[in-house]
C-alpha cells in the first residue's frame, strides 16, 4: 500500500509539471466517458433502478398470461388474478393493478391524472407507508362500486391541494364520481413504472365507476396487470410451477371463456416486459455509438501517452540502469494513466449531470404526465470509475510495456533518430482506429440525415401545414357516446365559426402519429376460404370537411355530408389502394363492405379519396376506409382546423370553447398539427443528432490524432528530412512525403469504417426512413470529408517539414 501510495504522489506530480498535457487529455476522456456515462445513466433510469419508494425490489415478480399463440406479457382478468392470489397463497403474495386515466375535476378546471386502480395491499406490498392517513381496508376492495375512496400521491397533494392536511376525509371530484381521499402517500414514491407517475389511487373494485368499459366478472375480458412478492426461501420456479397447475385447472374448469395457457413468471422490471426487449435494443445500439466515441477518445489519449513515454525515454533508461525493476516501471507509469483517466471520468460525470437534466426538461408537445428522471446515481458514479480504470489500464499499458523494454544506450539511438520504429506502428495503428470508428459514425449521422431529409419530400398525400389539432378523449370523462356526440357537435360547430378558420372536421385516428385502427373487412357475396385469415383495413371516422381541412383530393363523386346520420343510408368512401386491390380494373361506387370493427355493420362505397400516408411516412401504400363520424360516433375524437393567416388566436379561443362546454374537460394537445407529427419522427431526429454529435466529435478527435502522429513522425525523421533538403529536395516533394503518410493512414482507417458501417447500418435498416444503409450518397460524402480533413491535419506537420534546418540538423548529429 504505501509503493501505491507514492505512485500516486509522484503521478499526480508528474501531471502537475505539465498542465497544458493534462487539461486536453483529460478532457478528450470527458468527453468519451461523459457520453457513455450519459447512456448508462438513461439506462439504469429507465431498465434497471427500481422507482422510489419500492422496497427490496429483487424480490418482487411481474405474473403474464400466456395466450393460445404462445404470446407472454399479457394481462390477466379478474376473477382468474382472484384464483391465482388465493391458490397460491404461502408462496407468493398477488397483487393487481391497471393503469388509466383519471380526471380530478375542480371548480378552476380539471386535470388529467395517470391513475392506479389497485388490489388492498398492492400499495404496502410495494413497501411504502402513507405520508398521513392510511391506504385500502379489505372491506374497501371487496364489492363493486360500493367504496370510493382515494389515495393522492404526495405531488399531487402539494401541486392540486397545497399540502392542506385537512384533505384527508374530503370528497373530490374523480372523473364525475364523488371520492373520498383517505390518504397521501410518502414523498417520492410514484408508483411501479420508472417513466409514469401516478398522482391517485382507487381500489380495484372502484375501476368500473370511472371506467364503465370493464367488465370485473368476465374471465374473457383481460385488463388486470398482475405484481407479486416471492414469500422467503422460495424461487420464481416454485411460484411458476404452482402458478401454471392453477393455469390448468381453469383452462379444465372454464374452457370455453378462459383465454389462459399458462403463466410466465418474470422478474420485476421498472418498465413492462413487453417494452423491456426493445428498449434494450435501443439502448444496445446508443452504447455502441457512445462505444466507438470513447474508443476513439482512449486512442488518442493512448497516442498521447505513448508520446510523452518517448520524451521520458531518457529518465526511464536511468532507472532501470540503476536498477530499478521493469514490474516497478510499468506499475508507475500505469497508475499516471489510471490517474489521468479518474481526473476525465470526474470531468464526464459533470457532462452526464448537465446532460440528463437536459433531458429531463424535454417536454413532448403533448400533456402526458411523464418522468424523466435520469438523474445519475451511486451506480453510476461507479459504472464511471470502472469504465476510467479499465480504459486507463488498456490503453496506458501499451506505452507502460515499450518504456520498460528501454535501454539508455536504445535512448540516446533515440535522440539521433534511429529508432522507435515500434512505437511509430502502435501509433499509427490508434490513429487508423480512430478513423474507422469516426467513419462508423458519421456514416450512421450522414444516413439518418439523409432519411430525415427524404421524409420531408415525400408526399404524405395531405397537407399538415396550417392545421391545428385538439385533443380530447372524453370517455376518460365519463361521457358516454351520446353526451360526447352533443359535445363533439357543439365544438366542431363553434370552431368552425372562429375568424381565421378556414375550415374545421373531426377525426377519431388523425394520420401518421403513431397509430391506426385496423379492422377485418368482407365484401358481400365474395366466397371466403375458410380457416384462411380475411383482409383487413385502416378505418377512420370522419366529419364531412376532413377531406378539405387536410386538402385531401376525391377522385371519384362526392365525400360525406351533413345528411349522412345514423338513421340514413350507411357509407363509405375508400383510398385508392382498397379499391384497385378489391375491384382491379373496376369501378368501385356501389361496392358494399361488411366492417368487423363496426359490428360488421355493411357500407355503401359513395367515393374514392387519394391515397395518403396513414401510420408512418415511409410506408408503403395501406388500404384505408372512411366512414362518417354520425353515422358511427364515439368518445374520443380530434378536432383539426385549418388557420388562415390571421388565426394566431385560434389556440387560445379554442381552449376557452372547450371550457365553455364543459369545464371539467381538459385537452390533452393544443398544438399546431406539424407538432403531432413530430412524435413520429422523434426517434429518427434523435438519432440523428446523436450519431451527429458523437460523429463530430470524434472526427475532431481522429484529426488531432492524425495531426499528432504526423508531427512526430517529421520529429522522428528531421534528419532524413534534413538531409534530403540538403540534397536540393523540393518543398514540394517534402510535403508529400507527409501527406502520403497522412492519406495511406487515413485510407486504411476509411477502409476499415466503411465496412463496419455497412454492417452497422445494415442492423439500423428500420430507423433510415426507406434509404439504403449502403447509401453512396452518404459513404461516399463521408469518405471525401474524412480524407479532406486528414489532409488538412497533416497541412501543418507538412509545412513544418519544409522548414527543416539541415545545418541544424547537422551539427545535432
Amino acid at each position: 500500500m504505501a509503493g501505491i501510495a507514492q505512485d500516486l504522489r509522484y503521478a499526480v506530480r508528474k501531471l502537475r509539471t505539465s498542465p497544458f498535457f493534462t487539461l486536453i487529455a483529460s478532457l478528450t476522456i470527458a468527453l468519451g466517458i461523459g457520453a457513455t456515462t450519459t447512456v448508462f445513466s438513461v439506462v439504469n433510469a429507465v431498465l434497471l433502478r427500481p422507482p422510489p419508494g419500492i422496497q427490496d425490489a429483487s424480490e418482487l415478480v411481474r405474473i403474464h398470461r400466456i395466450a393460445e399463440d404462445g404470446s407472454s406479457y399479457n394481462s390477466l382478468s379478474y376473477p382468474n388474478y382472484e384464483d391465482y392470489r388465493i391458490e397460491s397463497a404461502g408462496l407468493v403474495n398477488l397483487q393487481a393493478a391497471t393503469l388509466m386515466p383519471i380526471v380530478l375535476n375542480g371548480t378552476e378546471g380539471s386535470q388529467v391524472l395517470i391513475g392506479l386502480a389497485v388490489s388492498q395491499g398492492f400499495i404496502s406490498m410495494m413497501g411504502v407507508r402513507p405520508e398521513l392517513g392510511r391506504f385500502f381496508l379489505p372491506e374497501e376492495d371487496q364489492t363493486r362500486g360500493t367504496h370510493l375512496v382515494a389515495v393522492l400521491s404526495h405531488h399531487t397533494w402539494i401541486r392540486s391541494f397545497g399540502g392542506d392536511p385537512s384533505i384527508i376525509g374530503r370528497t373530490v371530484t374523480l372523473s364525475r364520481q364523488q371520492f373520498t381521499i383517505i390518504g397521501i402517500t410518502q414523498e417520492g414514491f410514484r408508483g411501479p413504472n420508472s417513466m409514469a407517475a401516478v398522482g391517485i389511487w382507487i381500489p380495484i373494485h372502484a375501476t368500473p365507476a370511472v371506467n364503465d368499459q370493464i367488465d370485473m366478472m368476465s374471465r374473457a375480458d383481460t385488463w388486470v396487470d398482475v405484481f407479486g412478492r416471492r414469500a422467503p426461501g422460495v424461487s420464481d420456479e416454485q411460484v411458476s410451477t404452482a402458478l401454471n397447475v392453477i393455469s390448468a385447472n381453469l383452462r379444465t374448469e372454464y374452457s370455453e371463456e378462459n383465454p389462459d395457457y399458462g403463466i410466465d413468471v418474470q422478474r420485476y422490471a421498472p418498465i413492462s416486459r413487453r417494452a423491456f426487449a426493445p428498449a434494450l435494443a435501443f439502448s444496445g445500439f446508443l452504447f455502441v455509438a457512445t462505444g466507438t466515441l470513447l474508443l476513439i477518445a482512449c486512442l488518442n489519449v493512448g497516442g498521447m501517452l505513448l508520446a510523452r513515454a518517448t520524451k521520458r525515454g531518457k529518465e526511464m533508461a536511468m532507472r532501470l540502469a540503476l536498477g530499478a525493476r521493469r514490474l516497478r516501471i510499468i506499475r508507475q507509469l500505469l497508475t499516471e494513466s489510471v490517474v489521468l483517466f479518474a481526473l476525465g471520468a470526474i470531468g464526464g460525470l459533470l457532462i452526464t449531470v448537465y446532460v440528463t437534466r437536459l433531458l429531463a426538461a424535454y417536454q413532448l408537445p403533448v400533456e402526458v404526465p411523464l418522468i424523466l428522471d435520469f438523474s445519475p446515481d451511486v451506480r453510476v458514479f461507479v459504472f464511471s470509475l470502472f469504465v476510467a480504470l479499465i480504459a486507463g489500464i488498456v490503453f496506458g499499458l501499451a506505452p507502460a510495456l515499450h518504456m520498460s523494454r528501454t535501454s539508455l544506450h536504445a535512448t540516446l539511438k533515440e535522440e539521433h533518430g534511429t529508432g522507435a520504429a515500434g512505437r511509430a506502428r502502435l501509433r499509427n495503428a490508434f490513429v487508423i482506429a480512430q478513423v474507422a470508428g469516426s467513419a462508423v459514425l458519421l456514416i450512421g449521422a450522414g444516413l439518418f440525415a439523409r432519411g430525415l431529409a427524404r421524409v420531408n419530400s415525400v408526399d404524405i398525400g395531405f397537407q399538415p401545414d396550417g392545421v391545428h389539432a385538439l385533443d380530447t378523449e372524453l370517455d376518460a370523462y365519463g361521457y358516454d357516446v351520446p353526451r360526447a356526440e352533443g359535445f363533439y357537435q357543439e365544438l366542431l360547430g363553434r370552431a368552425s365559426q372562429l375568424p381565421g378558420v378556414q375550415s374545421a372536421a373531426l377525426v377519431d385516428y388523425p394520420p401518421v402519429i403513431l397509430g391506426g385502427q385496423e379492422t377485418p373487412f368482407t365484401i358481400p357475396g365474395r366466397e371466403v376460404v375458410a380457416d384462411e385469415e380475411g383482409p383487413t383495413t385502416d378505418l377512420a371516422r370522419v366529419t364531412p370537411g376532413y377531406f378539405g381541412t387536410f386538402r385531401i383530393p376525391l377522385v371519384q363523386v362526392r365525400g360525406f355530408s351533413d345528411f349522412d346520420r345514423e338513421h340514413t343510408t350507411a357509407v363509405a368512401i375508400v383510398n385508392e389502394t382498397f379499391a384497385h386491390l378489391n375491384w382491379p380494373g373496376e369501378d368501385p361506387l356501389g361496392r358494399r363492405i361488411q366492417l368487423g370493427a363496426l359490428e360488421e355493420a355493411e357500407v355503401e362505397v359513395i367515393g374514392v379519396a387519394r391515397d395518403a400516408k396513414y401510420r408512418s411516412i415511409m410506408e408503403d401504400p395501406r388500404s384505408m376506409v372512411y366512414v362518417p363520424y354520425y353515422q358511427h360516433p364515439t368518445a374520443s375524437m380530434v378536432l383539426l382546423v385549418r388557420i388562415g393567416q390571421d388565426g394566431t388566436s385560434v389556440p387560445q379561443a379554442l381552449h376557452q370553447i372547450v371550457r365553455d362546454i364543459d369545464i371539467g374537460v381538459h385537452a390533452d394537445a393544443n398544438v399546431p398539427y406539424r407538432d403531432l407529427m413530430g412524435i413520429a419522427l422523434l426517434p429518427g431526429r434523435a438519432a440523428a443528432l446523436f450519431f451527429a454529435i458523437v460523429g463530430a466529435v470524434g472526427l475532431v478527435l481522429a484529426s488531432l490524432g492524425l495531426y499528432g502522429v504526423l508531427a512526430y513522425m517529421v520529429a522522428q525523421r528531421s534528419r532524413e528530412i534534413g538531409i534530403r533538403i540538403a540534397l536540393g529536395a523540393e518543398p514540394n516533394r517534402v510535403r508529400g512525403l507527409v501527406l502520403r503518410h497522412a492519406a495511406k493512414l487515413a485510407g486504411t482507417g476509411l477502409v476499415v469504417g466503411l465496412a463496419v458501417a455497412f454492417v452497422v447500418m445494415r442492423a439500423l435498416r428500420g430507423l433510415l426512413y426507406g434509404i439504403s444503409p449502403s447509401d453512396p450518397i452518404a459513404f461516399g460524402g463521408i469518405a471525401v470529408l474524412l480524407m479532406a480533413v486528414a489532409l488538412g491535419a497533416a497541412f501543418v506537420p507538412a509545412l513544418r517539414a519544409t522548414r527543416t534546418d539541415p545545418v541544424r540538423v547537422m551539427q545535432v548529429e
